[in-house]
């Protein structure tokens, strides 16, 4: 089963304190712009972590693409958050997908440069262009961001601290 038993309030206290801080992470990261007037790190953050905290993601990222930032409307960005978390959820029941990078990397890309190309009107030629770029840029963010959820399995032998610091120093 799925279920998660804990043994100690400090337990049940930890995972509400992650759940929390990957709900930051989210927000933060859905606020920060990439020159041009982007802001893709919050699609990648999604479309890379995997499914069982991307609730958790996916609502700080939502809270942070509709809060107005500045001049920049994030409610495209809403928009293909809300696409990648139901090709996520769907895509799920196919392990060899859920689990490939590769995947994550294909979803963000597409979807954003769906996007991008959707809301660039009579202009395709230089904002449809760029929306295909931020869509290349928000799929590699996914792919690293996937990898990266997955090197715990790679360091198991170290402590929390140990994989956090080598995660932070990559």
């Amino acid at each position: 089963t799925n279920v998660l038993t804990y043994t100690s309030v400090l337990d049940k206290v930890s995972v509400v304190v992650w759940y929390l801080g990957v709900a930051v992470l989210g927000f933060f990261m859905a606020r920060t712009v990439v020159p041009g007037g982007l802001m893709p790190l919050g699609i990648a953050l999604v479309a890379g972590v995997p499914l069982g905290i991307m609730p958790f993601s996916a609502l700080g990222v939502f809270i942070g693409y509709i809060i107005p930032n500045g001049q920049i409307s994030g409610f495209k960005y809403a928009a293909a958050l809300l696409a990648v978390v139901a090709i996520k959820y769907i895509v799920s029941g196919v392990k060899p997908a859920a689990k490939n990078p590769i995947w994550s990397a294909v979803i963000a890309a597409t979807v954003l440069s769906g996007v991008g190309i959707a809301s660039a009107g009579n202009e395709v030629l230089t904002k449809g262009a760029l929306g295909v770029a931020e869509g290349l840029l928000t799929g590699g963010g996914a792919y690293f961001i996937r990898r990266a959820t997955s090197i715990k399995k790679v360091f198991s032998g170290m402590s929390i601290e140990q994989t956090a610091s080598v995660l932070i120093a990559i």
